[in-house]
């Protein structure tokens, strides 16, 4: 894993874009290792910066994502990296901190989780906190992705406190019906385990022309 991330980190962005469907495969090849698959979406990141840069008609098919466990694993990468917050003051010394202590209240993500994208994605290699969050809602608001899968992640990027952020993920669920995808149990499932731990265990029921603030 080490010469993997070195030559995929000295990789352009085109060719990061390249390796994107080998790095899925590679995470349903090893779905039995979950350290390994941690450290492979991670290097991920610079293929959905570069797919969020081009005109859409131009993007590739990522027929990968058809795979439910490929798909479940970007959109667990997507959930992290919206809820990951923005450090006050130098994000490599709060990183540090937070690494000696394991003392900090951190919303809808672990510690583990935040420490391994703060120190791979946005300290090591230097990746913008906002560039990859806007690519993130840029991607999960394509053809990549239905409304059952992005409505459940986009209050985390319209709760994120940064302008730039909010309003990609704003424009991103005006494009969701929302009245029909909240009839789905499996959404208002996601939202409750995200948000209260728990699944509902009550039947919500909307009247067409309602919207999810």
């Amino acid at each position: 894993m080490v010469y993997l991330r070195m030559a995929v980190h000295r990789l352009k962005k085109d060719e990061q874009l390249k390796v994107l469907p080998s790095l899925l495969n590679a995470l349903k090849a090893n779905l039995a290792d979950k350290n390994v698959v941690d450290q492979i979406i991670l290097l991920t990141a610079g293929g959905w910066l570069r797919l969020a840069e081009m005109n859409a008609e131009k993007w590739p098919d990522l027929n990968e994502l058809n795979d439910p466990s490929i798909r479940s694993a970007v959109l667990k990468f997507f959930s992290d990296i919206l809820a990951f917050p923005y450090p006050v003051g130098d994000l490599a010394t709060f990183v540090t901190r937070v690494e000696a202590t394991r003392m900090v209240n951190l919303s809808c993500i672990s510690i583990s989780t935040y420490l391994k994208i703060a120190k791979d994605l946005f300290v090591a290699a230097s990746l913008s906190i906002t560039d990859v969050k806007v690519a993130v809602l840029k991607v999960l608001s394509s053809k990549y992705f239905t409304d059952k899968d992005c409505l459940p992640l986009l209050p985390l990027g319209l709760a994120n406190g940064c302008n730039e952020v909010e309003f990609a993920a704003d424009s991103c669920m005006k494009r969701i019906d929302q009245p029909e995808t909240l009839k789905d149990r499996g959404v208002i499932n996601k939202l409750f385990t995200l948000y209260l731990g728990n699944p509902s265990k009550v039947s919500l029921k909307m009247q067409r022309g309602d919207r999810m603030e």
